[in-house]
């Protein structure tokens, strides 16, 4: 079997089907998960307004395709400008 494939699809804000950056690796990306931060103004090409998009739901995709496994992640997300702590209880 080959080494495995890695994708992550980061959705636009609101959106189930506009997938806004896709990246692809050789390793496991880190962990995300609903909730976390991420700043898309780093991307090359990214003029974008948007300061942070919050993290709204994740989805892992397990396939093989030619003896070689993929694992995606895909990240739905929703803008938000500034980054709120949580209340203390």
């Amino acid at each position: 079997m080959n080494p495995a494939v890695y994708m992550l699809d980061i959705f636009r804000p609101q959106s189930r089907e506009d997938v806004w950056r896709s990246f692809e690796s050789s390793t496991p990306f880190m962990s995300i998960g609903e909730g976390d931060l991420i700043d898309p103004s780093a991307w090359s090409g990214s003029h974008s307004p948007i300061r942070l998009l919050r993290v709204v739901q994740v989805n892992h995709v397990l396939t093989e395709r030619d003896e070689q496994a993929e694992h995606k992640i895909e990240v739905f997300t929703e803008e938000t400008m500034v980054y709120e702590t949580p209340e203390e209880e």
